[in-house]
């Protein structure tokens, strides 16, 4: 049969998910459908499940292969795709009605466009969601564009998953096998490279399953984009200084989260590793002309000789044990207020001392995963009143909290600002 769009799912054990999944790819009103399902050695019965969908459905073809990773599994998938359009799904992810309908009516309305990308929000445990990529009204952008608002996950993100590719873009696409994290990334740079414009559409959602165990999903720690990044650097296809900038500094900010969760995790065993990194961060930092993700005077900290921002650090790290040890002196439960990265930070820090929190909290109304790092998240108004807060905030937001928790009762509130160090990225 004549295919328009071939939808690629790799599918590692998630046979828990695989079904929903694939009902939603079918449900799509899109004519001339083919799904490819990639069995990449599973052993949960994810691969029984493919074949019987392959038996009641023509539009479904199978493929069985000893367990290679998800880009073996995709290049697998491409050889059999057979559509002008291409496009890759998580197996434990799901697509909202309508959703490949809206992109590929696009791209066949308008030739000159290779990649669509829809809206997409990430979907947790207890059924709430949170926007990913808010659309309002459609963007359209140039390649290089298009590579910015990538680095600087706005707009556009770094997923295979859930856009719309042209075919003609595959041709010769050889992804490094041996960058083991941030697949998703590489890939889309060089496909971005022969793109001519890129859509983004306002509209329904990929969904992204919050699922610890999918393919895709993995731990800061696990994440060392390194690699992705050199290799980026070493194989420039830029020419636009802005987009360059951007290259540097989501590099360097990669670096920094890297930086930060091992250093609040065990700083004496990642000693090597630390130094590595910060003097990577000293000469990225210095090659930014005008930075847009890191405020000059963050951009200014990273700046520095790595054993002046190791002890930077160490003080930091001394001074949250502190206030840290301040609020369970009290002997009352202790929450800490936010689930970010200062959270983040002191979630690792307090496990390493024995301390052990009752929990994140956030303001009512604010949709939150249902736990965080390990650590069960609540609404303020869920606390009682026998309670401690230290609070893990970027500092600009103190005074507004302080006064909500002392309406909500709350009295012991505990805090520490480094904003240097618990700084994110400044997108808008």
């Amino acid at each position: 049969m004549a295919v328009s769009l071939s939808v690629i799912v790799p599918v590692w054990n998630q046979a828990a998910y695989l079904e929903h999944c694939v009902e939603s790819i079918l449900g799509q009103e899109v004519e001339d459908l083919q799904l490819v399902l990639v069995d990449d050695g599973s052993t949960d019965g994810s691969g029984e499940i493919c074949d019987c969908y392959a038996a009641k459905d023509r539009r479904v073809t199978v493929i069985h292969k000893p367990n290679g990773g998800i880009l073996s599994a995709r290049k697998s998938g491409l050889s059999a795709a057979k559509g002008e359009l291409l496009a890759f799904v998580d197996a434990d992810d799901w697509l909202e009605t309508g959703y490949f309908p809206h992109l590929t009516a696009f791209m066949q309305s308008n030739p000159q466009v290779d990649v669509a990308a829809g809206s997409m929000k990430r979907v947790y445990a207890d059924g709430s969601c949170r926007p990913i990529f808010p659309r309002a009204e459609e963007k359209l952008m140039g390649r290089e564009e298009a590579l910015g608002e990538m680095f600087r996950q706005r707009h556009f993100g770094w997923h295979l998953a859930g856009k719309v590719y042209r075919r003609s873009l595959f041709e010769g696409w050889q992804p490094d096998e041996c960058i083991a994290s941030g697949e998703d990334l590489h890939g889309n740079y060089l496909l971005l490279s022969g793109a001519r414009q890129v859509i983004c559409l306002p509209g329904s959602a990929y969904c992204y399953r919050e699922n610890p165990a999918g393919v895709t999903k993995r731990t800061t720690m696990e994440l060392d984009l390194t690699p992705v990044y050199e290799y980026m650097l070493a194989n420039l296809w830029v020419q636009e200084r802005n987009v360059l900038d951007l290259l540097l500094e989501s590099y360097l900010y990669d670096l920094v989260r890297q930086y930060r969760e091992m250093f609040f995790t065990d700083s004496v065993a990642y000693k090597e590793k630390l130094l590595d990194y910060a003097g990577r961060m000293e000469k990225l930092a210095g090659k930014i002309t005008e930075p847009v993700l890191f405020a000059k005077g963050q951009l200014e900290f990273y700046r520095q000789k790595p054993e002046a921002l190791q002890a930077c650090y160490e003080e930091a790290r001394l001074a949250m044990l502190q206030t840290a040890r301040a609020a369970f002196a009290s002997g009352l439960p202790v929450y800490l207020y936010g689930a970010g990265i200062a959270a983040k930070c002191y979630l690792l820090l307090l496990s390493g001392e024995g301390m052990i929190c009752s929990g994140c909290v956030v303001s009512d109304g604010q949709v939150s995963p249902p736990a965080f790092q390990g650590a069960r998240v609540f609404h303020l108004s869920e606390i009682g009143r026998e309670a401690v807060f230290l609070l893990a905030l970027n500092g600009r937001y103190v005074p507004q909290v302080t006064e909500a928790l002392a309406q909500a009762g709350h009295k012991d509130v505990f805090h520490h600002d480094e904003p240097q160090i618990f700084a994110g990225l400044a997108v808008g």
